[in-house]
């Protein structure tokens, strides 16, 4: 969505250029840069593919490790799709 695009969200921590996709560890699903930020679905800058059986098997993920990030602990579920 555009407003992602516009966002801090999407800046590449490598080239420090907007990106189409908002970077992010395609393990933890943890943006990049923002690490309370847990991405997920058709914004996710990762190598699978964009469809809802996907986001199904990141949500899991995504729950665990914002927990684990609000409770002060390194977020450790693994997203493997």
């Amino acid at each position: 969505p555009q407003f992602v695009i516009d966002s801090a969200l999407s800046i590449d921590i490598d080239t420090g250029e907007r990106a189409d996709w908002v970077p992010t560890d395609k393990s933890t699903l943890v943006h990049q840069r923002f690490k309370n930020v847990m991405v997920a679905g058709d914004v996710a800058g990762i190598p699978t593919s964009k469809t809802s059986a996907a986001i199904r098997m990141q949500a899991p993920v995504v729950a665990a490790n914002l927990i684990a990030t609000m409770e002060g602990r390194r977020p450790q579920a693994v997203y493997d799709g």
